[in-house]
């Protein structure tokens, strides 16, 4: 460093020279010291404090450059925080979205030094919880005897690999359920089946009331739903007695 008196000795002319001073520059880049929390679970809080070793003056901040939906970091404290979604923790075949790439940046006084910068790169797995599925039809309550009725019964599961099984637990006599698509009655993820019915001429409600239906959808692994309806039969006209009367 070159030094320039303004005042020379003993008030003579000013004077330059070279001084040679030491400066620290070890620690201008603040190095990541956390180790990176690399798995997650579905709908549950994950959190992870980034940290650094950066004893210099001023202060360090962070920023969140490759992430998923839904995380945030607070940029002075370093916080990490994400609560992944059922649609972040999905593998089926060739489709993996539970792997998330994550990329933090360490900025070391980056008024002062913009350049002065680490990074911190590592993925987070993130762990399938089982989400119940669940029927997306809306039944047809009215029927009409002796006349085909029938229901497009469609259910869903938000988990893609999840196999699903639709059982007819409360039916009148007669009625099936098919159209599922498989003999073992599993389907995927989203399917419709067809349930269908001709009630007969002595199954109206005027005789034996309102007609209770019950279906279940599971997805093999404890996720469950049961729709309940109840089917009002419309009686037909019986005819044929007129007709005999006037033949008679």
């Amino acid at each position: 460093v070159t030094v320039r008196e303004l005042i020379g000795p003993n008030g003579g002319l000013p004077r330059s020279f070279t001084q040679p001073y030491e400066l620290d520059v070890s620690n201008l880049t603040g190095q990541i010291t956390s180790t990176a929390l690399i798995s997650a679970k579905q709908d549950e809080l994950y959190t992870y404090d980034v940290n650094s070793d950066d004893e210099g003056v001023g202060s360090t901040e962070y920023e969140l450059l490759q992430y998923p939906s839904g995380m945030t970091l607070d940029f002075a404290s370093g916080l990490l925080r994400w609560t992944p979604r059922s649609d972040q923790a999905q593998e089926r075949g060739d489709v993996v979205n539970r792997i998330h790439n994550i990329r933090v940046r360490a900025l070391d006084q980056p008024a002062l030094f913009p350049d002065s910068t680490e990074d911190q790169v590592f993925d987070i797995t993130v762990e399938d919880v089982d989400d119940d599925p669940n029927f997306t039809s809306t039944p047809i309550v009215h029927a009409k005897e002796e006349t085909l009725w029938t229901y497009e019964v469609v259910t869903e599961d938000i988990d893609l690999s999840d196999a699903l099984q639709v059982n007819l637990l409360s039916a009148p006599d007669g009625m099936t359920l098919e159209g599922f698509g498989r003999d073992d009655g599993i389907a995927y993820a989203r399917r419709a089946g067809i349930l269908q019915w001709t009630p007969s001429n002595s199954q109206s409600s005027d005789d034996h009331g309102l007609y209770e239906i019950a279906l279940e959808v599971i997805d093999l692994r404890g996720g469950r739903d049961i729709q309940v309806f109840y089917l009002d039969i419309e009686p037909v006209q019986d005819t044929s007695g007129f007709s005999n009367m006037l033949l008679d």
